[in-house]
């Protein structure tokens, strides 16, 4: 698409991106000041799949980058409860003592409360990603 206007000088081609709010259309339009012919040449390319294409692989980098982060904080998570919990089984076999043993189960309650979340967690992660 051509359109004449009179304007002061010439330049070279400009590029710049818009977006149709009506019509949520992206373009890019290149534009050249003619000074000598008093014209302005525009051209309008219109980039609106290409746009989509892009919002997509950010949507899909965002998503593998979340699961990233839930495996790694899982991971860091899950490997001192491996070891919590067991060694808290080991104690409390090992001692009589009433108000240790209170304070075994408060431990043990905690790190079992605490795999649940980490596990619920990485539910919803599989679930919002269509692999549960």
């Amino acid at each position: 698409m051509t359109v004449a206007a009179s304007v002061g000088q010439e330049s070279p081609f400009k590029k710049e991106t818009f977006k149709n709010k009506a019509t949520s259309t992206y373009y890019n339009a290149h534009f050249q000041f003619q000074a000598d012919l008093n014209k302005v040449i525009v051209v309008l390319t219109d980039i609106t799949e290409t746009k989509k294409l892009e919002q997509l692989k950010l949507k899909d980098m965002q998503n593998k980058l979340r699961n990233l982060y839930y495996a790694s904080v899982a991971h860091d998570l899950r490997t001192p409860l491996n070891s919590i919990l067991p060694l808290t089984d080991l104690i409390a076999s090992k001692t009589k003592d009433p108000e240790t043993l209170r304070f075994l189960k408060i431990i043990k309650n905690s790190a079992n409360h605490l795999s649940n979340l980490v596990e619920d967690t990485l539910d919803m992660s599989r679930i919002e990603n269509g692999q549960f």
